[in-house]
């Protein structure tokens, strides 16, 4: 039963593991963006705000707090993959 069982979870650690890995580089390389977006975003706030154009100040603002909800869910998906991938392999290797 038992062997039946580390039968069973090998795919799913496997499946698991690879998810986790795509996950961990689209958060690394939205990371990298992410820092980018926000400097070309505040530029653009901070010459809004200067000319009197506070809309494109906000949406500026909006558009950086949104980028960086979507890096830290990405962040959060990453780190539940991560251990949901150790569990699954100490179970496999100790029972």
């Amino acid at each position: 039963m038992k062997l039946l069982l580390k039968l069973f979870l090998l795919p799913v650690w496997v499946i698991l593991g690879i998810t986790w890995l795509a996950v961990h580089i689209l958060v690394s390389i939205f990371s990298i963006f992410h820092g980018l977006w926000k400097l070309f975003f505040t530029l653009i706030a901070i010459l809004a705000v200067a000319f009197g154009m506070y809309q494109n100040a906000i949406i500026s603002v909006i558009t950086i707090a949104v980028t960086f909800l979507i890096l830290i869910a990405g962040t959060a998906i990453e780190v539940f993959l991560e251990y949901a991938t150790r569990k699954i392999g100490r179970r496999i290797v100790i029972k």
